[in-house]
């Protein structure tokens, strides 16, 4: 077996510097100092150091500057494709290379091995899993990382970009309420992750400012993840009396899957249900009724957040940010106005 190649990070601890010190030592040394960079190129040579590269076509070759983890819950979510080209353009933009790791979890990866033991093979993280403040506290003192999308509120110690969950949904509960909606139903997925919880307090924020008392059968918090658990879901829901005059969800996967039900219980859309998602993923424009969702950016949320984190590591001691881009209601053809039955 080959012996490993070090990393800048055994370059950083072996000289006392950060990594980004190391970083630009190696692809701007004109902007390090004569000693530092004088210690940084003898740890190299001591251990074993080479650079990572790749062969660009037409045989000229690229060197890349670094390397970063790109963390995300479950490989079958349309919602995260647009955040990692976003991602993956900023990191070219620097020469700079992204890796995807599929993982509810950070402890384990798809394939049941933990890749929290190889982060010193990374210059830094973006992270889409939810994880608890202390977990994220420890990662954040191994390797420079940033909150994508799903972010902690309680810790300030880390970045994040984001958008407002809260007042998202409530962009939603205002349109229905403005086009006559008076029993409007929500469908969640499970709590554990911090924006459902979020986008379930605007949700009945939204609905008590205006006047709208929601009963606790209204609101369904699904153990798991998925159309198919969505679907019954929404079969049951639609099959109670009283039934609701529309549905939120919190995933345009659960709005479809309403539109599913509906249809197999003869419901007019959106003539007695109007249906309103959240995302605006591909599909949301694919259905027969193209669905009312709210957009997020999601290109720019994997653009913004590798941009944030690439300067943080270039720039060490740069302030923590925490930056919401907005989300747009995109009205189609699943709402409309409130016609009694």
């Amino acid at each position: 077996m080959s012996e490993r190649k070090a990393t800048i990070y055994d370059i950083a601890k072996k000289t006392g510097c950060s990594p980004a010190t190391v970083s630009r030592a190696i692809n701007h040394p004109e902007q390090v100092g004569s000693v530092t960079l004088d210690a940084i190129r003898e740890a190299m040579a001591d251990e074993s150091f080479r650079k990572r590269g790749y062969r660009m076509p037409g045989g000229r070759d690229r060197v890349l500057t670094g390397s970063y983890l790109l963390s995300i819950p479950s490989p079958g979510n349309p919602f995260y494709g647009q955040i990692i080209e976003g991602a993956a353009a900023a990191a070219a933009a620097h020469n700079c290379q992204i890796l995807i790791s599929y993982s509810m979890y950070l402890e384990r990866s798809a394939s049941g091995i933990s890749f929290s033991e190889n982060l010193n093979l990374f210059d830094g993280l973006i992270i889409m899993s939810g994880i608890d403040d202390r977990e994220l506290a420890g990662l954040s003192e191994r390797i420079p990382l940033i909150q994508c999308s799903e972010y902690s509120e309680e810790t300030d110690t880390v970045s994040c970009v984001s958008i407002d969950d809260a007042a998202s949904i409530r962009k939603s509960v205002d349109y229905l309420v403005s086009t006559g909606h008076r029993h409007p139903a929500y469908i969640s997925c499970p709590t554990q992750m911090r924006y459902a919880r979020r986008r379930l307090r605007g949700f009945r924020s939204a609905c008590e400012a205006s006047g709208i008392t929601v009963p606790d059968s209204a609101v369904i918090i699904l153990p798991q993840t998925g159309f198919d658990v969505a679907h019954s879901a929404a079969l049951r829901l639609l099959s109670a009396s009283p039934r609701p005059d529309a549905i939120i969800c919190s995933s345009d996967i659960y709005a479809i899957a309403c539109l599913k039900a509906a249809l197999e219980l003869g419901i007019r859309i959106p003539e007695e249900l109007s249906v309103v998602g959240f995302d605006d993923i591909p599909q949301a424009s694919m259905t027969q009724l193209a669905l009312t969702t709210i957009r997020q950016p999601r290109y720019q949320l994997g653009y913004t957040a590798f941009e944030t984190l690439y300067r943080e590591i270039q720039e060490p001691g740069v302030h923590k940010q925490r930056i919401f881009l907005p989300t747009e209601l995109i009205i189609r053809e699943t709402t409309g106005m409130r016609r009694p039955l």
